[in-house]
């Protein structure tokens, strides 16, 4: 039997003693002892907790980056084949509708049949023509717009060769039919063409008095200078005859003689009867007696063959 008094001491972790309890989950100490309670507290909470190597449904799951085109990441399925999405992942689904939608078309370069040709519109007498000509040179003159078509039917030009293009004429002096030219009977309704062959074209006068008197395709023979001893055809023998130079300017035919006198280079008699026309030199042959001295008077010239648009 004790019979000294005890003096207590608290326990530490380095010795043994008396000690105060405590049900505390969140303290510090090391000089207290847990209580039950607070061990069962401590083993509950562990037990509603999850183990160190666990799984976890998707929901629960947070913070994961979605997949784009410069990052790495999640992405979702798509079925739509009508999407602009660059963020969705298309399924074999959406895959296949599109291919299934390809491989059911026709290529891109492809033919049908007549019949399949629906809503064609209704061809003109004009475009039929059209479609059955075989270059574009055809459909061009067809409608007019072929070569030389900037000029109108009618209207002559000069042509370095003898044989006239397609749908040209030579201005011969030919007749044509109203038939088978008929804007070019427009221009000239008396259906003959003019002759220029060795002919010069000069401006209609039309009032201005240079060329009075003249009509639209009319010709007109060249000015001549008679040299030497001028006579005229129908000068009186004896009469006085002056040496010099004379003209007759068919122009105007203004220039007339009295055929029984001369007109001289120097005189001033003008008669009221024209000149004698016999007078006149052509192709370079001489018509006149053997005094008179006739020169038709020409420019520098260079020959081209006329021909005048046709159709």
């Amino acid at each position: 039997m004790v019979t000294s008094k005890y003096t207590g001491q608290d326990a530490t972790t380095g010795r043994k003693g008396i000690v105060q309890l405590s049900s505390a989950t969140n303290s510090n100490s090391e000089t207290l002892a847990a209580t039950p309670r607070a061990v069962k507290a401590a083993y509950d909470l562990a037990a509603s907790k999850a183990s160190a190597s666990h799984t976890h449904p998707w929901n629960q799951i947070t913070g994961v980056p979605s997949a784009s085109l410069t990052a790495k990441g999640t992405v979702q399925l798509s079925s739509a084949t009508n999407s602009n999405s660059e963020t969705l992942a298309a399924t074999p689904r959406a895959v296949k509708a599109a291919y299934d939608l390809a491989a059911s078309k026709a290529a891109a370069a492809h033919t049908h049949r007549w019949a399949q040709i629906t809503d064609a519109p209704v061809f003109s007498s004009v475009a039929r023509v059209i479609m059955g000509k075989q270059s574009i040179k055809d459909i061009l003159d067809y409608l007019g717009l072929g070569e030389g078509s900037t000029l109108p039917v009618g209207v002559p030009v000069p042509w370095p060769s003898s044989r006239p293009p397609e749908g040209w004429l030579q201005c011969n002096g030919a007749a044509f039919t109203r038939t088978k030219y008929p804007k070019l009977a427009v221009a000239y309704p008396d259906l003959r063409l003019p002759d220029l062959r060795g002919e010069f074209i000069r401006g209609w006068d039309d009032l201005r008095m240079i060329d009075r008197g003249r009509l639209l395709l009319s010709t007109q023979e060249a000015t001549y200078i008679c040299t030497a001893i001028q006579a005229y055809h129908g000068v009186a023998g004896g009469a006085d005859i002056q040496a010099g130079i004379s003209f007759a300017s068919h122009d105007n035919d203004i220039i007339n003689i009295t055929p029984d006198q001369p007109r001289t280079g120097n005189g001033i008699l003008y008669g009221t009867k024209p000149v004698d026309r016999w007078a006149i030199a052509r192709a370079g042959k001489l018509v006149s007696n053997e005094k008179d001295r006739w020169i038709a008077i020409r420019p520098r010239n260079i020959a081209f063959n006329y021909i005048v648009r046709a159709v």
